[in-house]
């Protein structure tokens, strides 16, 4: 961190743009995103200690012509079924699969559960923030946001909006250019001992690095997350898009790894369909991403 010297303004406004370039792509244009990625996460409680491997296939759409959004999602834990995590045995399904319309403030939701050859269906209304939080606990996540912040932030379900991303004036506190990369540190209000280190290759962010430190000695921070991306050209405008994730975060208490691949379709390549209330529930989240669940009941 000592590395970065008296912050050049320009510099400064340089990076912030990127990321609004990127942030005005995601509002403005229809887009639809599919996600497959799985994450493992290890809890320590005192002497209680669980591990958790999921498993996500999601869909996300949006229209922002119309303010509807469309989320598809496929979620199991792979270590809750030795079958599954061995590939020995007979395996008892314990999928769940939720299918969301947002339009407005309103939201309507297709909720199926398979155990074992049983797979029953629930339909449901209610306001768009309440049914956010149920896809904060599925682990969908923004793949923009997600590659800008550590793997434990993603899986707690604090990665949804890439509006919230952690580069702006106030926070950019140096930038470095070596070559074709740009390396900028973020500093936070209220966060006296962390901050981020985050790497841009192409005026997109493929690294983000955590750093933790104790009392006033900055100078022996230790790394406590890494995320890295690969960013893709994608769609008309060419803008650069993340299509692979890998983050590790290390904490004595809650370590996650993630490992995700996304694939884009932006504008006129987005299937229209799936903002119609009519196929609620008969919709999957990709091409075989389903783990073979029959989805489509009626």
């Amino acid at each position: 961190m000592e590395d970065f010297k008296e912050l050049d303004k320009e510099d400064a406004g340089m990076v912030v743009g990127w990321m609004r370039d990127i942030e005005s792509l995601l509002l403005a244009s229809s887009y639809e995103v599919r996600v497959v990625s799985e994450m493992l996460e290890s809890t320590a409680i005192g002497t209680n200690h669980s591990t958790m491997h999921w498993r996500n296939s999601f869909r996300i759409a949006r229209d922002p012509s119309s303010a509807r959004m469309r989320v598809i999602v496929v979620r199991q834990n792979l270590l809750d079924n030795a079958a599954i995590a061995t590939n020995i045995g007979v395996a008892r399904d314990t999928r769940r699969h939720l299918d969301v319309l947002r339009d407005g403030d309103k939201s309507y939701s297709s909720r199926l559960i398979a155990f074992e050859d049983e797979v029953s269906e629930q339909l449901g209304e209610g306001t768009w923030k309440n049914q956010l939080e149920f896809l904060r606990l599925a682990d969908v996540f923004d793949p923009c946001f997600a590659a800008t912040v550590s793997a434990g932030q993603t899986a707690m379900g604090r990665a949804w909006d890439f509006s919230h991303h952690n580069v702006n004036p106030k926070s950019v506190h140096g930038v470095i250019q070596l070559g074709n990369r740009t390396h900028v540190l973020l500093r936070f209000k209220g966060a006296d001992y962390k901050c981020q280190i985050m790497t841009f290759e192409d005026e997109v962010p493929v690294q983000v690095i955590d750093l933790n430190w104790r009392g006033f000695e900055e100078s022996l921070a230790k790394v406590t997350s890494i995320t890295r991306s690969e960013w893709t050209e994608t769609g008309p405008s060419k803008q650069r898009l993340p299509t692979t994730i890998y983050g590790i975060s290390y904490s004595d208490h809650h370590p996650v790894e993630l490992f995700a691949n996304i694939r884009w379709k932006l504008g006129e390549a987005v299937d229209k369909n799936l903002f119609k209330k009519s196929t609620l529930g008969s919709e999957q989240p990709g091409d075989k991403q389903d783990f073979g669940i029959p989805i489509n009941l009626r």
